[in-house]
């Protein structure tokens, strides 16, 4: 089995040229973009971190398993975060102290929550967005959260609130 190589900021340099200030998603598979890269780009732009792919690794079988995030001192260089409530979710019950944790460190947190919609969660609220309903069952939800974060870029410009509800309606079209 083929495991992707890890990014480095020389690897960068191929990338089209990113101005200082500007927005950058990161959003890693398997751990393929090092934390210690992500905390050198934070320095110089402003950082979207989806951070699922921190939160897997591969069993001795194969198989992708869920592993607490051990970044989350970090995270205070980072201005948003995109987790989704699977994220969140250890022996099938939610831990909303684990989030409590990351959002002390400062970041943005934008939980997405399958069907029910989002939650933008900070320091010191959390405001709720119900998800557009849905006319059709949904059997699988995969790409609904890379959806979602293309709509939040999309609607970024005209305020945080416009570009949850925009991912809101990204992901609904997605389904």
């Amino acid at each position: 089995r083929d495991i992707a190589e890890r990014l480095s900021y020389r690897d960068l340099a191929t990338f089209p040229k990113i101005e200082n200030g500007d927005l950058i998603i990161i959003a890693p598979v398997i751990n393929e973009i090092s934390l210690g890269l992500v905390k050198e780009l934070s320095r110089k732009y402003n950082i979207i971190l989806a951070i699922q792919g921190y939160l897997r690794s591969w069993s001795k079988a194969g198989r992708i398993i869920q592993k607490p995030f051990t970044g989350i001192e970090m995270l205070k260089s980072i201005e948003y975060i995109i987790l989704s409530n699977e994220d969140i979710t250890f022996n099938n019950i939610p831990d909303y102290e684990y989030l409590k944790r990351i959002v002390k460190f400062g970041p943005k947190v934008i939980l997405t929550e399958s069907s029910s919609g989002a939650k933008l969660v900070t320091k010191y609220n959390i405001l709720n967005f119900k998800a557009y309903p849905l006319n059709k069952t949904i059997y699988d939800y995969t790409g609904a959260g890379d959806t979602f974060i293309a709509g939040f870029v999309d609607g970024l410009n005209a305020g945080l609130k416009n570009a949850i509800l925009k991912g809101n309606i990204y992901a609904k079209l997605k389904l």
